[in-house]
């Protein structure tokens, strides 16, 4: 099929790039089984795997898989945002006011 013989020029061959997907799961879920506890982070895991396995087993500068990788980063954040427990970086920045250093903000 011509859209097979495409998708091989763009991703490699297909057995190569899902054994580097299937390792690199195999990595993050049996470091972390947890993650398996939640369907949409797994998924989203998934996803970037096979993205993450696509660019090493194919065209690494193709732009799209790193745009794929953003948005399933993007939905699970999101996602993760309005989950009990989940945790987030807040970054504050102190500066000088009347001579002290304070927080930004307080």
């Amino acid at each position: 099929m011509k859209v097979l013989k495409e998708r091989g020029k763009r991703y490699g061959d297909f057995k190569t790039q899902a054994e580097i997907s299937q390792k690199l799961k195999q990595i993050i879920f049996e470091h972390n089984p947890d993650i398996q506890k939640i369907p949409y982070l797994a998924e989203g895991v998934e996803m970037i795997c096979h993205k993450l396995a696509r660019l090493a087993n194919g065209d690494e500068k193709y732009v799209e898989n790193f745009i794929d990788i953003a948005g399933y980063s993007t939905l699970v954040a999101n996602l993760l945002q309005k989950e009990e427990g989940a945790t987030d970086s807040v970054v504050r920045y102190k500066k000088v006011i009347n001579g002290e250093w304070v927080f930004e903000g307080e």
